[in-house]
């Protein structure tokens, strides 16, 4: 697992975005602030783990299989590959946030947690479902019932006239 050029930019574009949202969310309420601050010091630990993780890695020496050669894992993709896996990430990105547009931010959280795990994860149904729930659990206890800051509804049910 080798630290690469791409996964280090990536990094440095992800960690400013995090920086951006703790910059600009300084001057607001508390209440306003807190879900962009809490999201991005926990952005900014898990790239800086992440990092920590992967430069560690670096200084393992690779385990070498039956054959001799290093893990298959650990061979270079293809740009068509890591393209790919780019375009998958930025099409879950919009669906999670289409989502919250149409259907609520309350709904598209655990509906997102829901289908991420089914279809990449490939966990069964069960498990699924169950992480979904507990995301709205915990979405709706400390959002909605701690701090009492109401979710934003969906288009979609001003749209159909749903109260």
């Amino acid at each position: 697992m080798e630290t690469t050029r791409r996964d280090l930019v990536m990094s440095i574009l992800m960690g400013a975005v995090f920086v951006y949202a703790l910059v600009e969310s300084g001057d607001w309420s508390y209440r306003s602030a807190l879900f962009p601050q809490v999201i991005g010091v926990a952005g900014l630990l898990c790239i800086a783990a992440l990092l920590f993780v992967r430069l560690a890695l670096k200084r393992v020496p690779a385990a070498e299989g039956a054959d001799g050669r290093g893990d298959a894992a650990d061979e270079a993709r293809s740009p068509r590959e890591e393209g790919r896996d780019a375009l998958r990430f930025f099409g879950w990105l919009a669906g999670v946030l289409a989502g919250a547009v149409l259907i609520g931010q309350l709904a598209a959280m655990p509906l997102f947690v829901t289908l991420f795990l089914k279809t990449e994860s490939r966990l069964g149904w069960r498990a699924s479902v169950a992480a979904g729930a507990i995301t709205w659990a915990i979405l709706y206890g400390i959002f909605e019932m701690l701090l009492q800051i109401t979710w934003l509804d969906g288009a979609l049910w001003r749209w159909i006239g749903f109260p």
